[in-house]
């Protein structure tokens, strides 16, 4: 399965660690794809979860795509940048 992560830049312009979006985005289904739109407010993945969309897992299938508010990649920063 396929998790997605964030890394911000740093002052010193170096990248930290790559973090785990944790269970906001990941499932025990495979997220992949991440984009976050020109505006920055909205993170939008690809998924095999199930949904409404299908009732069942989607694991030898491309998915469906899923978007989330994007403030809480924000709200990490802080978290990751110490």
């Amino acid at each position: 399965m396929m998790d997605l992560y964030v890394t911000f830049r740093n002052e010193n312009e170096t990248w930290g660690k790559p973090q785990n979006l944790g269970e906001k985005i990941n499932t025990r289904y495979s997220e992949s794809f991440p984009f976050v739109s020109r505006d920055c407010k909205y993170l939008f993945f690809k998924s095999n979860r199930p949904s409404s969309l299908n009732n069942e897992s989607m694991e030898h299938f491309y998915g469906n795509i899923y978007w989330v508010n994007a403030q809480f990649l924000e709200e990490l920063k802080p978290k990751y940048m110490k």
